[in-house]
């Protein structure tokens, strides 16, 4: 009795320890995803980005980029990501009777970001009105990720 009762203590301890262990490597898988985490951003402008879920289809995207000209805006969307590229130099120049002046800057922003969910690239469409560049993309339907058990034979 007591060997059976042995048996059965090292086998659910076991079987707990199994599933304790596969339920902390998925939560590490998923906390370390490049979906969850990929931003890279570099740029000498505060670029603000918000991206939230237009109805239960759509995914919006709106990045504030003010003062920008869109001719110069490079933006590309993948599955689960997007890359956004500006590159803009400006040029002033002004003269006075006895004064010159001449001003100059550059903006170069560099985004690479997951979206958090899946999209369809063909899908998106794009605006930039007002200093705010707005796209909007079709997202994936979601399969469920339903694990099962298989039999061993």
């Amino acid at each position: 009795m007591q060997k059976q009762f042995l048996y059965l203590t090292l086998g659910l301890s076991l079987t707990s320890s199994l599933v304790a262990q596969k339920s902390l490597t998925e939560t590490f898988d998923n906390f370390f995803s490049p979906e969850n985490w990929n931003v890279e951003i570099h740029s000498n402008m505060d670029a603000k980005v918000n991206i939230s879920d237009k109805d239960e289809k759509t995914l919006l995207i709106e990045i504030a980029l003010p003062g920008i000209n869109k001719n110069n805006i490079k933006f590309e969307i993948e599955e689960g990501m997007f890359s956004l590229e500006v590159k803009e130099k400006q040029e002033e120049v002004k003269t006075d009777k006895n004064y010159y002046k001449k001003e100059f800057s550059s903006q170069n922003i560099n985004i690479k970001q997951s979206l958090g969910v899946k999209v369809i690239p063909e899908t998106a469409k794009a605006e930039y009105k007002d200093g705010i560049l707005k796209i909007e993309v079709q997202k994936q339907k979601v399969t469920s990720k339903k694990s099962q058990v298989v039999p061993i034979k």
